[in-house]
């Protein structure tokens, strides 16, 4: 079978054309939003959503919303070139890579634009607000559920994680949108968001995949020498739970070195 070039759109109001005129013909459009550097757990993403669609969108796009100044937004990794060929090298591709330049209004002087988008380069845009007021000032937020795990430590991440989603919903305009479980916090709050907002989409939360040497994969494993992974697998331990009366799950952050992972583990009982 010959490899399938995905479509790739830049344009939000190109995206939401595709999608709407694929809808009218009966097609059911998938999504899965990512920040590129795609790995085997992206890929295993797409194969999930071909399960509940007709047609297949993935997004690249790095969100600046979700980090904050002491945090990774200017050495996140990134290979788009390689990204393409991963997603159509895999299985019958899929039909689409969203991939716009940027989607947060930085204000409306040039002057000011240029400035954010060279901040953003540089992995300082933080809430993409202007002291004046101008540029982006809306944010989505699930107040309960945002607080604990991961929003102890990282207070703007879900406010972020939040907002582009819902632009990505409203462009895209999926009927169907696959998460990682391996971000647990992250797929529940999107799950309650789509609940709470009346988004008709079904969000489906697909199973983490890990290394051979039990590390769930993620893009910042790029950053871990081989002995920091040896330490994640020597200390995980389920020792303290004496018991376990009702489903539950444990969700883990934890700093190697520079980098941060996450890591969790369902228990059905």
């Amino acid at each position: 079978m010959e490899n399938k070039e995905p479509l790739i759109i830049t344009d939000k109001d190109d995206m939401r054309r595709w999608s709407r005129s694929a809808r009218a013909q009966g097609k059911i459009v998938g999504f899965i939003p990512t920040m590129g550097y795609l790995h085997e757990g992206h890929l295993s993403l797409v194969q999930e959503c071909k399960q509940h669609s007709n047609l297949t969108v993935v997004s690249i796009y790095v969100n600046p919303g979700q980090f904050s100044p002491n945090e990774d937004l200017s050495t996140y990794p990134s290979d788009f070139i390689g990204d393409i060929n991963k997603l159509k090298n895999k299985a019958d591709g899929v039909d689409v890579v969203f991939h716009p330049k940027d989607l947060y209004d930085y204000g409306k002087h040039d002057g000011v634009v240029n400035a954010r988008r060279n901040d953003l380069e540089e992995g300082k845009v933080v809430s993409c607000v202007e002291n004046s007021g101008q540029g982006h000032e809306t944010w989505v937020r699930v107040e309960r559920l945002e607080k604990g795990l991961c929003g102890s430590s990282r207070p703007v991440f879900f406010r972020g994680v939040a907002t582009i989603v819902t632009k990505l919903f409203n462009i895209v305009e999926p009927d169907v949108a696959v998460f990682g479980k391996k971000d647990y916090q992250q797929w529940r709050i999107i799950e309650r968001m789509v609940r709470d907002l009346d988004f008709g989409i079904k969000i489906i939360g697909a199973e983490l995949l890990r290394d051979p040497d039990g590390l769930a994969k993620s893009s910042r494993n790029v950053h871990l020498s081989p002995e920091q992974r040896k330490k994640i697998v020597d200390q995980e331990s389920l020792e303290v739970l004496e018991e376990i009366k009702s489903p539950a799950v444990f969700c883990i952050a934890a700093w190697f070195g520079n980098v941060r992972l996450l890591d969790n583990m369902e228990i059905v009982v």
